[in-house]
């Protein structure tokens, strides 16, 4: 992932393999700088990865996708096909939140517009500010649909939730 052409101005590469081997110029941009492409990439690496191992294959929660949109990826494609291998491995329940994240990715700065930069360690406040405004939403609709008894049909759902996410780390 060097450039060539500089590389050739500077005498630092042959000028003659220079010209072999640039036959088709293609410049593909910088995974960073195709953050839309993350999510899909992604989903095609784990379930791949799932087929190779033998295993179902991960799901990214919206949380972790957010933030995997914001990571700079300095190993480009590369880096996310390892880590969706690595997340197929090491994480033992299906869904994989920011926090299972291998570390050297909690560790990268990132920069939400109109926030602080933060890191994965902050991503907690945030997914928690995510998950209120879903189950307004949710509480809205239901609301909205006539369904008078939302606490009944959520407080089994959050426990359920809860439980499976204890039971995961265990």
């Amino acid at each position: 992932h060097q450039d060539l052409e500089k590389l050739v101005n500077e005498g630092r590469f042959r000028e003659d393999l220079y010209h072999r081997l640039n036959v088709i110029r293609i410049h593909i941009p910088k995974l960073a700088h195709r953050s839309e492409d993350i999510p899909m990439l992604a989903q095609h690496f784990l379930a791949r990865a799932g087929k190779e191992l033998g295993v179902s294959p991960k799901i990214l929660r919206p949380q972790t996708t957010d933030y995997m949109q914001q990571l700079p990826w300095p190993g480009n494609v590369r880096q996310l096909e390892n880590t969706c291998r690595w997340l197929t491995v090491m994480i033992t329940g299906r869904d994989v939140y920011p926090e299972d994240l291998p570390s050297e990715l909690k560790q990268i700065p990132i920069q939400k517009s109109g926030e602080q930069t933060t890191t994965a360690a902050g991503v907690d406040r945030i997914s928690l500010h995510h998950w209120d405004e879903l189950l307004g939403q949710w509480a809205i609709q239901k609301l909205k649909n006539g369904e008078m008894k939302i606490l009944d049909i959520a407080t089994p759902m959050f426990e359920r939730t809860l439980i499976n996410a204890a039971l995961q780390q265990t």
